[in-house]
C-alpha cells in the first residue's frame, strides 16, 4: 500500500472536476447597487382620458315605471277540471303486493328477495 492512498490529499490528487464545473470559477456575484425610493409620486400634472369628461353631469333616467304588486283572486272563479270531481266520493282501492306481483315480474322478483331478507334478520 503506498503513502499517497493513504492520506486524504493523495486520495483526491488525481480526482477531476465535474464537466463544466469550473467554467466560471473567477465569477464574483454583484447586485446590491440598486437604490429603492421612496418619493411620492405628483399628480397635479395629470388630465383625463379623452372624452371621459363629456357626461360628467349625466344623471340616468328611467324610474317611471311603476311595479305593481296586486294580489290575484282566484277563489271566486276558479273551477276544477272538467270532470275531475265526479268520482270524488269513490274510495280509493287498495292494492296488494301479490296482485301486483303477477302483472309485474320484475316486482315479483324485489317482493321475494324482501321476504328472504326479513326472514334471514333475526327479530329486534
Amino acid at each position: 500500500m503506498s503513502s499517497n492512498a493513504a492520506s486524504p490529499a493523495g486520495r483526491t490528487a488525481n480526482v477531476s472536476s465535474r464537466v463544466g464545473s469550473l467554467e466560471n470559477i473567477h465569477h464574483k456575484p454583484s447586485g446590491g447597487e440598486k437604490k429603492i425610493f421612496s418619493e411620492k409620486v405628483k399628480y397635479s400634472n395629470v388630465t383625463s382620458k379623452i372624452g371621459s369628461l363629456e357626461n360628467l353631469h349625466h344623471a340616468p333616467g328611467g324610474g317611471d315605471k311603476k311595479v305593481t304588486t296586486n294580489k290575484l283572486d282566484f277563489a271566486g272563479r276558479a273551477k276544477a277540471k272538467v270532470g275531475s270531481l265526479d268520482n270524488i266520493a269513490t274510495p280509493q282501492k287498495k292494492g296488494t303486493l301479490e296482485a301486483d306481483a303477477k302483472a309485474n315480474p320484475r316486482l315479483a322478483h324485489a317482493i321475494s328477495a324482501y321476504k328472504k331478507k326479513e326472514k334471514a334478520a333475526p327479530p329486534a
